[in-house]
């Protein structure tokens, strides 16, 4: 994570939802809900991921 304005993600599974206010990602395990302003993907690869934008809250849910 880069301060607030980008976060990047590896050995992700996958975007489950994606909204520029929410991005939820499937994690081993569970799922990553980053929530912010004006979110947008920067990269996307099978390996990883880079979100830009503001990043106000992180949060995991388990399966």
């Amino acid at each position: 994570m880069v301060g607030r304005q980008e976060l990047t993600l590896e050995n992700h599974l996958g975007i489950k939802q994606y909204s520029p206010r929410m991005v939820k990602v499937r994690v081993k395990g569970g799922f990553l809900e980053i929530r912010g302003e004006d979110l947008m993907l920067k990269n996307l690869t099978r390996e990883s991921l880079t979100l830009a934008g503001r990043i106000d809250c992180l949060g995991f849910e388990t399966e």
